[in-house]
């Protein structure tokens, strides 16, 4: 096995020859020959495909390598690997798939190593000196550093020997003294906050008396009800409310609202039938009156009364509306037959029968029948319109003739 030393981030050239037979003849044009990459960290290996180290899962866990050259080196088969960054080891592993050639698997190491060149290890020194550029020499004595170390020795001590360094703070200190300046820190600023308004002095003696007061002394602060006395509240009982001195109870309460609800409604219904201005000894008169005696006060109409009056007026009302509707004013009679014949040419002469009938049409009847009505506004039209009537009643009806 061969063993190889390179640094994170360089391309490092993995090749090898790939014989077959006896005679160990170069295996050329193969694309059968493969590299596998294990870390040996963890065990994973490498996926080509994406550059992962896997525990499963892989796309291309074998890569095929490439020939060098069928002509200048036949059978050498390479493939270029950048090194991932960090310190770790790799073991290689050469394969072909094919089974041809006789020199596989073939299986090397590749060491990851940050110091494995001087710059590394100029690193690894720019890295102990700090930012104040010491060397390693300044460092003797420090428990962790001595003149006579190997960067190596350095890089191998182990986390451990940084507890014990002299210069070094521990953790455990580290935390005391972070708690420490977090404590001070927060005092000093609520002193600062607290200078606004007294003296380092004032808050001092303040604490103190706080402190000597005590907490049981409060029982017995001036204006403060001491536990007894709210035992005796709470033992009170919430019963006892309704009976004592100085409230309302709720029915009392209940009573009072709705006497000045009703004198309320009273005030204002009086008020709005007053006379305008109403003087006060108008309203003192109201108010005494009593609303159950509006019924029967003088000048009024009760509810029944208006609604009868009510109901007589409308029916008078429609009974009005439709006599004047149907039956033509003297006016109406006289302006149509005008309008047929010609002014006062209807008035007389051999056709006066015809216009007799004309009038008769205009006022709604029947020339050749009597007719029935009771309204006297259709009796006083005919007579208006010179039409000679013969009068009959039956029972409350009237009938009403021409004169032939």
């Amino acid at each position: 096995m061969t063993t190889v030393r390179v640094r994170p981030g360089d391309i490092e050239r993995i090749q090898t020859p790939a014989v077959k037979d006896g005679a160990l003849a170069a295996v050329t044009g193969s694309a059968t020959i493969v590299l596998a990459i294990q870390r040996t960290s963890d065990g994973f290996w490498l996926d080509f495909n994406d550059s992962t180290f896997k525990s499963t899962g892989w796309t291309t866990r074998q890569q095929a390598m490439t020939e060098v050259s069928a002509t200048l080196a036949p059978g050498e088969y390479r493939y270029d690997w950048t090194v991932p960054a960090g310190a770790n080891t790799y073991m290689i592993r050469i394969d072909d798939t094919s089974g041809t050639a006789k020199n596989v698997p073939f299986v090397g190491e590749i060491k990851a190593d940050p110091w494995a060149d001087q710059a590394g290890l100029d690193a690894l020194e720019d890295n102990v000196r700090g930012a104040d550029d010491r060397d390693l020499s300044e460092l003797a004595g420090s428990g962790f550093v001595e003149a006579t170390d190997s960067l190596e020795a350095i890089r191998d001590r182990g986390d451990a020997a940084w507890l014990t360094a002299t210069g070094f703070e521990t953790e455990a200190s580290a935390a005391t003294r972070e708690a420490t300046n977090t404590a001070e820190h927060a005092a000093t600023l609520a002193a600062v906050n607290a200078l606004a308004f007294a003296t380092p002095a004032d808050i001092a003696a303040l604490q103190a008396a706080l402190e000597a007061y005590g907490d049981l002394n409060w029982a017995t602060a001036v204006g403060f009800a001491t536990p007894a006395d709210l035992a005796a509240l709470e033992a009170h009982g919430d019963g006892a409310w309704s009976t004592a001195v100085g409230f309302e109870t709720e029915a009392s309460a209940a009573t009072r609202e709705a006497t000045n609800t009703a004198e309320h409604a009273a005030t204002l219904a009086a008020i709005g039938a007053l006379p305008t201005p109403a003087t006060p000894a108008d309203l003192a008169a109201l108010e005494a009156h009593g609303d159950a005696t509006w019924s029967t006060a003088t000048g009024f109409e009760t509810e029944a009364a208006a609604a009868v009056r009510e109901a007589t007026n409308t029916a008078e009302h429609a009974a009005t509306l439709a006599a004047v509707g149907l039956v033509p004013t003297v006016g109406e009679i006289d302006a149509e037959l005008t309008a047929n014949h010609g002014a006062g040419s209807w008035e007389g002469g051999a056709t006066l029968g015809a216009r007799l009938d004309e009038v008769w049409t205009i006022l709604g009847l029947n020339p050749a029948a009597p007719a029935s009505f009771d309204s006297a506004a259709l009796f006083v039209q005919a007579l208006a319109a010179g039409i000679d009537i013969v009068i009959s009643v039956v029972g409350t009806t009237v009938t009403l003739t021409r004169q032939p």
